[in-house]
């Protein structure tokens, strides 16, 4: 007798698999190239930085891409040149 047990699932094909262990990791490596990217950037205030923070952390898959998003977009957009004028 052969002890062999068949571990197949008849009516899940394979790749399901490999998207079950794949997309969780894409999402963890996403989560963690926006936190960097994050961490990299200057803030203009500590509610900004504790805003996105927490979108990053607790907004699973879209806080990580709006932050990149953003982030594009800032650098995209020239810088605003100082006039030198003091205000009174």
């Amino acid at each position: 007798m052969s002890a062999e047990i068949e571990t197949k699932n008849p009516l899940i094909p394979e790749i399901y698999d490999l998207v079950w262990v794949a997309t969780p990791i894409l999402f963890l490596a996403l989560t963690i190239v926006a936190l960097v990217s994050f961490s990299r950037t200057a803030h203009r205030s500590m509610t900004e930085l504790f805003v996105w923070l927490a979108i990053i952390l607790f907004v699973p898959v879209f806080g990580p891409i709006a932050w990149l998003l953003v982030k594009s977009s800032l650098r995209k957009s020239p810088p605003v040149a100082d006039s030198g004028v003091q205000p009174e």
